[in-house]
Parts: C-alpha cells; structure tokens; sequence
C-alpha cells in the first residue's frame, strides 16, 4: 500500500481486510456489486510455483472474472 500511494499520490486507496487474502478479501473485492474497484493487487507471500497446478487454476479463473467484471 505504501507504494501504491508514493507512485500514484492522487489515488483513492481502499484496503480489503479478510482472514485469509486469496478466500476472503480477494473474493469477496471481485464478487461485490458493483465491483469495488478497477484495480486490484495482492500479495501471495509466497513463489507461485509453490502453490499448484490446481490452486492456481482456481484463483486464475476468479482473476478472469475480475477482468470481465472491470471491464467497460
């Protein structure tokens, strides 16, 4: 967050807290109506590589439907 702000100072920032960021916050950012925002980032904390295949998938296709949802 700190650096969203320092390279876009005019930006609305709006930090979505959940007990788990890819089951909580990441969803429910996406799913909300209307969508919360245009742009969403996150952090894994971790190498993608070391999550799976599967797990991956999964999130890709919710990343798709944040794609689709922000898109005019």
């Amino acid at each position: 967050m700190e650096w969203s702000g320092a390279s876009a100072p005019g930006a609305t920032i709006l930090y979505v807290y959940g007990k788990d960021v890819l089951a909580n916050s990441l969803t429910s950012a996406i799913d909300a109506s209307p969508t919360i925002a245009p742009i969403i980032t996150i952090s894994y904390g971790g190498c993608e590589s070391g999550f799976g295949a599967s797990f991956l998938a999964t999130y890709n296709q919710l990343l798709q439907l944040a794609n689709v949802k922000a898109s005019p």
